[in-house]
């Protein structure tokens, strides 16, 4: 098990000294593509960290991406990031530290017949040394299929995170850290965008949770996105809540789970006066 420390807050800058590889995949006749490489992070990088490949697919085909990836990481934390057309893909992959190796999945629904550049990247964080660097070598098959052959829970699960809830229906997914996490503490928020992607809205990191009281006093604000469509509280029952919204429908979701990670969640929703 992949052992997740806490979301990164910045990531380190890297050298990059491998050109980038440019190839082709045959997605209407449904035939994939494999690429290989190696990248590397953090002080003591001797490779790139990342490399891009642009890759073309009709309108409607279903990419699914299956990266091997191996390596080592001597730095506090490292990532494993593939977006495309510089959108992040979820689940992102975290956690990363001394020897690791593992599988993860992605799927992206083409929404025209286009070109577009996939990327994959590693990050590390606190290198402050040469001797600090993570190395990841990786292997990244492309095909076109079923999205359904794509489980992103179990690979979620996989990489030490879980969903507070699985209702598709909100624009939000929370994530925290599994149990088997040994006992890393974070909340990440993401936001669905109108086109599919989520991408990272709101992080609350194990400082900011640790310094708070286990039952508060009274209900505590903890965090917010600037325009406080996702607010996040602390009850005085340990509890956290999380708000989402006013939705189109006018309603705010409220979600409550007991703790990180949780055994229990529930919820309601409410108007807001107009």
């Amino acid at each position: 098990m992949v052992k997740l420390h806490s979301w990164i807050r910045i990531f380190v800058i890297i050298m990059v000294i491998v050109a980038n590889l440019i190839v082709g995949i045959e997605s209407a006749a449904g035939q994939g593509q494999t690429f290989s490489g190696s990248l590397s992070s953090g002080p003591g990088a001797g490779g790139p960290s990342q490399a891009t490949y642009v890759i073309s697919a009709t309108a409607g085909d279903t990419l699914n991406f299956a990266v091997d990836y191996s390596g080592s990481n001597s730095c506090l934390d490292g990532w494993l990031l593939l977006s495309v057309n510089d959108q992040l893909l979820s689940p992102w992959l975290a956690g990363l530290y001394s020897d690791f190796s593992g599988t993860v999945n992605y799927a992206y629904v083409m929404p025209a017949t286009m070109d577009i550049t996939v990327k994959i990247e590693i990050a590390c964080r606190h290198a402050t040394s040469i001797m600090q660097v993570m190395y990841l070598a990786y292997t990244m098959n492309i095909s076109v299929g079923d999205a359904s052959t794509v489980d992103p829970i179990t690979t979620e699960i996989t990489a030490g995170i879980q969903r507070v809830t699985v209702d598709n229906s909100l624009p939000v997914t929370i994530y925290v850290p599994t149990l088997e996490a040994q006992g890393e503490l974070f909340i990440h928020i993401w936001q669905r965008a109108e086109n599919g992607f989520s991408y990272p809205r709101l992080t609350i990191s194990a400082d900011d949770l640790l310094a708070l009281p286990d039952f508060p006093t009274e209900n505590l604000l903890i965090a917010s996105t600037a325009d406080e469509f996702i607010r996040v509280y602390k009850l005085t029952t340990g509890e956290f809540q999380v708000n989402v919204g006013p939705l189109d429908d006018g309603k705010i979701h409220v979600l409550i789970f007991d703790g990180i990670p949780f055994t229990r969640v529930y919820g309601y929703t409410f108007s807001v006066e107009p």
